[in-house]
């Protein structure tokens, strides 16, 4: 045999060669996927590490400056295993970081929250950053009673280090729990908030008035007007002033106080008792409205110039209000543009409204709702105008062309409109009449699902007192009777399966005290299946019901797993 290279490629578990099979080959490289072995052997050699870790290593196998550790060759100085070139137990202090030093292993420092009182280089002495009163820390007395601590909760120091008391009278929230102090100057739990105030504020129970969802997020108002927020907080979107991760009960929107809120696909907006219009969350296209494109808001932010504010309704990335601008009465959209959701004209992108809406009477707007890239309000008295994307019909003009600016749809007068994702639906006098995208049943005719470019009346939905549009679903109500529709791939629909449904069916298990909100991701198209979708509502007795989707936390549970029936929001 001449002396030419080969490769053996081991997969998965390693390959053994017969060194005899190989005899006179010069140069074999092993390459295997699972051990990370490198480099080359000698003739028929096992193949060492190649540089760093790696690869079964036996004793005189190890490049120079590293040593053998179980299957492996690590650097001698690796404080990881040690730092002598025999030992392989990691080189650590308690409470500290270390490192190695000829060879040595050496105290660096201590952890954060610990001190080495006597230069021993023992941490031994935690700190404990949520309660200043601890200055008796290596030698030094605490601080004396009544000094203040906490100074976000108002707390006070006890004299003995710990930051528990407080002012007689002053109330917080421990959790979901309400607390208030006692004229000894400590905090004392009070009743717990259940029934019809289930949420904890400020320090007193309160009830639920209003209830959003957005693509994977959901918002209530409570009675005093303060908002908590749940879901996903990818965009900053829960207004909590963080961002990144998940909430799966509910956090308070930093100090605020609200009319409405209103729910987007990854940003959150509330009009203020002073008629302003305040948003958070994504801003990839200016949907914010605050002048500036990209980044997150991570608080609400006033859209500067609006005032008057009282309609508002969000898409997946663009926003639309009636408000007043610059003495001028209307209805402004800002954002993404692209598909003509803007409704005046332009497709290009804005960060801050510009030029209304051309609607006639824009002053008599009764309902103004916001889709995945289209919108529709209700003029008086009762006429329903649509605008944006129509791929799938959504607009109603009997075709799928774009509209930029408002189309007159030709239903019966309507009293609300609702833009889903894909699809758009109307509370008219002759009932609940949807159309547009139908791929999973969210136009409720009953039929096979197909593109219904004209308003269809929604099976038995001559008797609907309200319609609500998710990404790919739909809802009503009668009385206290909830009822939905459609896209089924989460539970969203809530009645106990994955099913699609393509006409009404009523949801067990909780009465309601207002029209459901279903929420979700329209997705890309609408044909796929949508990765998200819930729907959350008012219950009779007070607290918050949601269904569907849970992955990122948006039901409210405090877990993050899926549920196809109504269960109660974890305050």
């Amino acid at each position: 045999m001449n002396n030419v290279p080969f490769k053996v490629l081991a997969l998965g578990a390693s390959m053994l060669i017969g060194c005899n099979a190989l005899t006179g080959v010069n140069d074999l490289e092993v390459v295997d996927g699972a051990s990370g072995v490198g480099g080359t052997s000698g003739t028929g050699g096992g193949g060492t590490g190649g540089g760093g870790t790696g690869g079964a290593a036996e004793a005189g196998t190890c490049e120079p400056g590293q040593k053998s550790c179980g299957d492996q060759c690590v650097p001698i100085d690796d404080p990881a295993y040690g730092c002598t070139e025999t030992e392989c137990e990691p080189c650590s202090f308690e409470n500290a970081t270390a490192t190695c030093s000829d060879h040595a292993c050496q105290f660096v420092a201590c952890n954060d929250d610990w001190l080495d009182c006597d230069s021993d280089s023992l941490c031994e002495t935690r700190i404990d950053d949520e309660n200043d009163c601890t200055d008796n820390v290596c030698g030094h007395p605490p601080k004396s009673v009544d000094a203040p601590c906490d100074q976000d909760g108002g707390n006070l120091c006890d004299g003995d280090g710990n930051c528990v008391r407080c002012g007689e009278g002053q109330r917080r929230c421990g959790g979901n729990q309400p607390q208030e102090c006692d004229a000894d100057g400590y905090w004392g739990e009070l009743a717990a908030c259940q029934g019809d105030k289930p949420a904890c504020s400020n320090g007193y129970c309160m009830g639920v008035s209003i209830v959003v969802t957005g693509g994977g997020h959901s918002c209530a108002r409570l009675s005093n007007n303060t908002v908590k927020c749940w879901g996903d907080n990818a965009r900053g979107q829960l207004g909590n002033g963080e961002m990144g991760g998940i909430e799966t009960r509910p956090v308070a929107t930093l100090g605020y106080a609200a009319e409405e809120i209103f729910a987007g696909a990854q940003h959150t907006c509330a009009i203020t008792p002073a008629g302003k219009l305040e948003c958070w969350g994504a801003n990839d296209d200016g949907q914010i409205g605050n002048d500036v494109f990209g980044g997150e808001q991570l608080g609400p932010m006033e859209v500067p110039g609006l005032s008057s504010v009282h309609l508002a309704a969000l898409g997946s990335s663009f926003t639309c209000a009636r408000g007043q601008l610059n003495s001028e009465f209307g209805v402004y959209c800002w954002g993404a543009a692209a598909k003509g959701q803007l409704g005046n004209g332009t497709l290009t992108n804005t960060n801050a409204p510009t030029t209304p809406v051309p609607l006639e009477g824009t002053a008599a707007v009764s309902s103004l709702s916001a889709g995945e890239s289209h919108a529709c309000a209700v003029l008086h008295p009762g006429e329903v105008y649509c605008w944006g994307n129509n791929s799938n019909g959504q607009i109603g003009t009997l075709a799928t062309t774009q509209e930029n600016t408002p189309y007159k749809v030709t239903v019966d007068i309507a009293s609300s409109v609702a833009a889903g994702g894909w699809h758009t639906c109307a509370l008219t006098v002759g009932g609940v009449y949807c159309w547009g995208a139908d791929s999973g049943g969210q136009v409720g005719d009953g039929d096979p699902p197909a593109l219904k470019v004209m308003p269809n009346l929604v099976e038995d939905g001559e008797t609907f007192q309200s319609v609500s549009t998710g990404g790919q679903h739909t809802c009503a109500n009668i009385g206290t009777s909830a009822y939905c529709w459609g896209r089924n791939n989460h539970g969203q629909v809530g009645n106990g399966n994955v099913l699609d449904r393509p006409s009404a069916v009523a949801i067990d298990g909780v009465l309601l005290a207002g029209p459901p909100a279903p929420g979700g991701a329209a997705g890309t198209s609408a044909t796929d299946l949508p990765p998200r979708g819930h729907t959350c509502a008012l219950g009779s007795e007070g607290n918050v019901w949601c269904w569907g989707s849970n992955d990122v936390g948006q039901l409210g549970t405090g877990t993050t797993a899926d549920s196809y029936v109504p269960v109660p929001v974890s305050w």
